[in-house]
């Protein structure tokens, strides 16, 4: 039933097609704050709501420093399927000249995590929760691959430890690009040309995020919220 209150709604993302029970919620809802105007146009096909793009925020603590920068490549995330998991083991497997690091959870208790294991030039490390700077040493490119994603909050957390994203189209990354003025040739297509053809520019130009770049995504605190 409908109140005298303003009701204020907050969406990440949505894989397929809303529920009955959902178009409901999000038509009740006078303001939805969302995360990227592509989860927007999916609301807005549901309900005629305002709505308010709000850029997630960040624990600024556990950004005092850039991570160390070695040549790694730090992949975040569960097996679920869609963030490409497959699609990130089949560069492993096909780069055994480049090194990588995998930050998830639960890992182990998926079929996958057998693949993980045989990858020599893979580092899995378990772990839940925010990332921060100490976490991410040693590595100087953050990939992310997935089909749908409300944010996703790794991007924004290795931009705040000093590290190159190179992203699949989806979530808040064409936002947070276009915010930090990174350059869009590192937004991908999701296949493995695509991934080493922008590894191959990121090394060979020394492309870096600057002082500059890392100050404006500490900005994105909860302060602002």
């Amino acid at each position: 039933r409908r109140t005298k209150q303003s009701i204020g709604l907050w969406f990440t993302h949505k894989e397929g097609d809303f529920t009955k029970r959902e178009r409901k919620a999000l038509r009740l809802a006078d303001t939805i704050f969302v995360h990227s105007t592509w989860e927007g146009e999916k609301i807005a096909r549901a309900t005629s709501s305002k709505q308010v793009v709000m850029l997630a925020a960040l624990d600024i603590s556990r950004f005092s420093r850039a991570s160390t920068s070695e040549k790694r490549i730090v992949w975040a995330g569960t097996a679920v399927k869609r963030k490409r998991p497959n699609l990130f083991l089949d560069l492993v497997e096909t780069r055994p000249d480049l090194h990588f690091l995998l930050i998830g959870h639960g890992w182990s208790k998926h079929p996958l995590f057998q693949r993980v294991t045989r990858l020599k030039n893979l580092v899995y490390k378990e772990f839940q929760g925010p990332l921060g700077s100490e976490l991410l040493d040693g590595c100087d490119i953050y990939l992310m691959t997935s089909e749908f994603e409300g944010g996703p909050m790794p991007l924004i957390e290795t931009l705040a430890a000093g590290i190159v994203p190179i992203c699949t189209r989806t979530g808040f990354v064409e936002a947070i690009f276009e915010f930090a003025g990174l350059p869009n040739r590192l937004i991908i297509e999701p296949n493995l040309d695509a991934i080493n053809e922008a590894i191959q520019w990121t090394r060979e130009n020394n492309y870096r995020i600057s002082n500059e770049v890392r100050e404006k995504i500490l900005t994105l605190d909860f302060n602002r919220l």
